[in-house]
């Protein structure tokens, strides 16, 4: 077993598909999903929905991508200094966001004798 020594961190972003007046944001999310690539090399992406309830007692859901990489304490700096950017280009008052540190191993296959 491998076990990688230095602190990382799982930074979580998740992306809401569409603004707060409908319009999809898929071609904007795949632009900042290109530039995520850029400072990390990787991430995962899931779809998921969220609800919530209003002050005015409606049930709301939206449909959103949750992006999840594992970083540097360097990298996750320089996501951090964009967030605010991608907010404005998805035309969000907010993103939700996260980042935890984490500890990684990559686990090799057991030797099989046979």
């Amino acid at each position: 077993m491998q076990q990688l020594e230095a602190a990382m961190f799982e930074r979580v972003i998740v992306f809401p598909l569409e603004d707060n007046q409908g319009h999809n944001l898929q071609k904007e999310i795949d632009t900042i999903c290109l530039e995520l690539l850029e400072i990390v090399g990787g991430y995962s992406e899931t779809r998921q929905r969220g609800q919530w309830r209003g002050n005015d007692q409606q049930v709301y859901t939206d449909w959103s991508a949750r992006i999840s990489t594992v970083v540097s304490e360097e990298q996750d700096i320089l996501i951090g200094a964009k967030l605010s950017e991608w907010c404005a280009r998805l035309r969000q008052r907010t993103l939700y966001t996260h980042s935890v540190t984490v500890e990684v191993r990559f686990i090799e296959p057991a030797k099989v004798v046979v």
